[in-house]
């Protein structure tokens, strides 16, 4: 399912990842408090440009699709579907109007060591070739 939502046509697939929170493991041992995050927090980092793992622009094009995973044990789908509505609202000129229902999201429900909560993006990105021309 994922698969077919990210890429609509065969050749229409260009996906960038993001990941938030990003600190070293010494800063997660040594501050705690910067791994309790909430879901906003999450996501808001998650649209950054720091946080994609590929140095783009986001106007250098427009998402047509993008899955959220987040992992957490005390997350509930309310609150990740609720935030993503409002991050649909918020980021829709960034998305192309012709693919319905361009937002999918995934909960795991187990944390991991250094962090209580955190989330990755997979997004197909037309801009990401703006990066190739730049190598």
């Amino acid at each position: 399912k994922m698969g077919v939502n990210l890429v609509p046509f065969p050749r229409l697939h260009f996906f960038t990842v993001s990941t938030a929170p990003l600190f070293s493991q010494n800063a997660a041992q040594a501050n705690e408090h910067y791994t309790n995050l909430s879901v906003k927090e999450i996501l808001d980092q998650l649209w950054t440009g720091n946080n994609f793992l590929a140095k783009i622009n986001k106007n250098d094009g427009r998402f047509l699709s993008m899955s959220c995973i987040y992992r957490g044990a005390q997350l509930t789908s309310f609150e990740v579907e609720d935030q993503h509505r409002m991050a649909q609202d918020k980021f829709m000129e960034d998305f192309v109007n012709w693919i319905p229902s361009n937002m999918m999201t995934s909960i795991i429900n187990t944390s991991t060591q250094y962090c209580k909560t955190n989330g990755s993006m997979i997004a197909n990105f037309t801009g990401i070739n703006a990066v190739f021309r730049r190598i």
